[in-house]
């Protein structure tokens, strides 16, 4: 009965020891895919943060263009005086 006690606590062991492993490790998989979406989404805001600043530039020459406009056509308008 003894042998049977001693099988039972090694392959009690066994498996608690395995679970224990397999979760340290799946641990850090999972940490290690966090970090790799962290910088996926680093690298995304900082494409939407210069998105903007150009789209932001973008308009501010279009203005820049229209005033210019104006300001030929007032000259072509002085011309024509």
């Amino acid at each position: 009965m003894t042998s049977e006690i001693v099988v039972t606590l090694i392959s009690c062991s066994g498996g608690i020891i395995v679970g224990i492993v397999s979760v340290f490790v799946s641990k850090s998989i999972i940490a290690y895919r966090i970090e790799q979406l962290e910088e996926k989404v680093k690298k995304h805001n900082n494409l939407v943060e210069r998105v903007y600043r150009l789209e932001y530039n973008d308009k501010a020459q279009w203005i820049k263009i229209n005033e210019t406009k104006g300001t030929i056509k007032e000259i072509r308008e002085e011309m024509r005086k």
